[in-house]
């Protein structure tokens, strides 16, 4: 029984001898654990597929929104984004993957990453042209430490293309103006 479970056999059981009382405690031990090993590997099966299914919903939920969203590892380098953000950037995955922004983007996208991996979070909002795909837009980008107050940390960002509620808002600030000169 013993070598069939240490071959990976955890339905091996070793047989009792009441008649030898120390092979019988000793047996009894041996099927106790090989059950306990059984309903760890049982158990250890259920959370795997719950984090398995855990892992599709939330790769759904990030594939379709409408806000672009951002993984940066605690250097600042992206280590994944969603579709949308690609688009956003005119670029491609294999790009935006590996790429550093705390590095190599604009001044005050920087220095918002930057309080971020810091562990405190930060709001961009301004317009910003993008390395990888040459695209300029207005956008604002919320930065948000994965684990706030430590430095450094890994950060999340929701990315918001805000040039049409801007060039909304200054249509009404001139109607408004017009209205009040009338």
């Amino acid at each position: 029984a013993a070598r069939r479970s240490g071959d990976g056999d955890l339905s091996a059981r070793g047989r009792t001898a009441p008649d030898l009382a120390e092979l019988d405690v000793l047996a009894g031990s041996f099927n106790g654990m090989a059950e306990s090993l059984a309903e760890d590997i049982d158990r250890r099966s259920r959370i795997e597929e719950a984090l398995r299914a855990s892992e599709q919903r939330h790769k759904v939920i990030v594939e379709n929104s409408r806000l672009g969203m951002i993984f940066y590892d605690n250097d600042g380098t992206i280590i994944d984004c969603n579709g949308r953000f690609v688009d956003m950037m005119g670029s491609s995955r294999d790009r935006l993957i590996g790429f550093n922004a705390a590095r190599y983007s604009s001044a005050k996208l920087r220095e918002a990453l930057g309080r971020a991996l810091d562990g405190e979070a930060a709001v961009f909002e301004d317009e910003y042209t993008s390395v990888t795909g040459g695209v300029t837009r207005s956008l604002r980008i919320v930065f948000n430490p994965v684990s706030p107050g430590a430095t450094p940390t890994g950060v999340i960002a929701t990315v918001e293309a805000i040039g049409e509620r801007r060039r909304s808002e200054e249509a009404l600030r001139e109607s408004a103006a017009r209205f009040r000169n009338l």
